[in-house]
């Protein structure tokens, strides 16, 4: 039900640049909570990962460009956003400074 800061799990998505930590309890649960934090420059890569389950999240701080299904979203601190399920995107970070976003996941994509 809780997880205390210093108890937090990291994940590895393999992106260069990329980091994420588990915020919820698991990634067995209804909803996962997730904070990434893009290097500047940092990306999902060239090309869009398939997603599997309505995603949502808020930029906490930096820029963070989305692209999703042929359009291009560039927010900031503050903007918020919601993925239909089953589609894909891609994500770059095209600031000079880190971007942490707190993403919040249907089911499991992981």
């Amino acid at each position: 039900v809780v997880v205390r800061k210093a108890d937090r799990r990291r994940l590895d998505l393999g992106g260069a640049g990329i980091g994420e930590t588990l915020l919820s309890p698991g990634l067995s649960g209804e909803l996962q909570l997730i904070e990434t934090v893009f290097a500047p420059g940092a990306s999902t890569g060239e090309a869009p990962r398939e997603r599997r389950s309505a995603e949502a999240g808020v930029v906490l701080s930096g820029r963070l460009e989305i692209h999703d299904g042929g359009r291009r979203y560039v927010l900031a601190a503050g903007d918020s956003f919601s993925l239909k399920a089953y589609g894909s995107h891609r994500c770059v970070n095209p600031g000079k400074r880190p971007a942490t976003v707190l993403w919040v996941i249907a089911r499991s994509s992981y």
